[in-house]
């Protein structure tokens, strides 16, 4: 399953038509839906594009193989016509069977006429709360620490999962789960902490997954395992 994202802010890219008139030729590259966003289990789509040029059609990603097999043909045609041709670049991708989030950047090489759309593939295990942010260190994004204040407190941590899942917290937590196991889909399990009367301090919840996929017409098992970090404030003192 795909969504088709218009105006989307989600990366910091400029997706823009590469035109120009030289003398009466026209010259023009253009990707019309240039953002997409993906299912973990998504392995086949294509990619819409407009052009006038002879070009190549590449990705930056090794888990999106873009089908070259109708390429030359396609440029062949081009060289023996004049005008602008609505064409579709055909793409595989393999099972994302990370804990996050990762973009393939599909690029029409047509010289100064270039264009590029995106691919982004959702995780097998995606949790929503606590938040993501970009790491840089790591190149991809990464969760944000839960933090509370120092008080009783209930809240809450959020997740999709695309196969049933455990979630455990250490032996001796000062972190409470109302639930600890579960099914595919959107998931919500809330939690509990005493009165914190000490030090900072903070637990780190694992939270597992097993999904399976087909792989070259055979399933394959994967585990994915992401770590969630509840973090609650040192107790204030009293004045």
């Amino acid at each position: 399953m795909k969504k088709t994202v218009f105006g989307s802010t989600l990366l910091a890219i400029v997706l823009m038509v590469a035109s120009c008139n030289k003398g009466n030729e026209y010259h023009m590259t253009d990707v019309p839906y240039p953002y997409h966003l993906i299912y973990a289990d998504h392995t086949l789509d294509s990619l819409l594009y407009v052009t006038t040029e002879v070009h190549t059609v590449t990705s930056d990603a090794g888990w999106c193989i873009v089908d070259n097999s109708s390429m030359n043909s396609i440029n062949d045609f081009i060289r023996a016509h004049e005008g602008v041709y609505n064409l579709a670049a055909i793409l595989s991708f393999q099972p994302n069977t990370t804990n996050y989030s990762r973009d393939a950047y599909i690029r029409i090489n047509a010289g100064d006429y270039s264009s590029v759309g995106v691919f982004r593939q959702l995780p097998s295990l995606n949790v929503t709360r606590p938040m993501r942010y970009y790491d840089d260190k790591l190149l991809r994004d990464s969760l944000l620490a839960l933090t509370l204040q120092d008080i009783a407190a209930t809240d809450s941590v959020a997740f999709n999962v695309e196969g049933p899942w455990t979630l455990s917290a250490p032996e001796g937590s000062f972190v409470t789960l109302d639930k600890t196991t579960g099914s595919n889909g959107a998931n919500v399990v809330r939690f509990s902490v005493p009165a914190n009367t000490g030090d900072k301090r903070s637990t780190v919840l694992e939270l597992k997954t097993t999904v399976g996929f087909k792989e070259n017409g055979t399933y394959r098992d994967y585990t994915i395992v992401d770590h969630i970090t509840i973090v609650q404030e040192k107790t204030k003192a009293k004045e």
